[in-house]
């Protein structure tokens, strides 16, 4: 800054700032400003893939509730606890771009019970090939 000396006395500094000082201020402020935005977008993907392992997670929950419904039900039973009776949904409905599918298998592991038929249930859904939930377990029978 330079010095001013008013007229008739002694010489004091000028106030403000100079040119240099707000060229610094701004480069500074660019930066913590890219570095922000570059936080946001970053949150926005996190925030979107959770949303869809949530979704998918409900789905699965959801067709796994129904199977054990079916296990359950008098009328129905382990019997009817069969892929045939499962098949592919896709798109799931009210969910575009998700896919619903059940696998049913024999298991015969340490987890079934001594004298128990038992099968294996997986429930898997996915979102354009990008599996998002997957729920396994058994069903036992006679």
């Amino acid at each position: 800054m330079a010095a001013v000396s008013p007229p008739g006395g002694t010489a004091r500094r000028q106030g403000g700032f100079s040119l240099l000082e707000l060229v610094i201020v701004m480069v500074v402020t660019a930066i913590g400003a890219v570095a922000l935005l570059s936080l946001f977008s970053g949150a926005a993907l996190t925030l979107e893939s959770n949303l869809a392992l949530q979704t998918g997670a409900q789905l699965a929950q959801e067709k796994a509730e129904q199977v054990l419904a079916d296990r359950r039900n008098p009328a129905r039973g382990y019997g009817y606890v069969q892929g045939a009776n499962y098949p592919p949904e896709d798109p799931v409905p009210g969910f575009p771009g998700y896919a619903r599918s059940v696998t049913v298998t024999p298991y015969s592991g340490a987890a079934c019970p001594a004298g128990a038929d038992c099968r294996q249930v997986v429930v898997s859904v996915d979102q354009g090939g990008v599996l998002r939930g997957q729920i396994t377990f058994l069903v036992a029978g006679g």
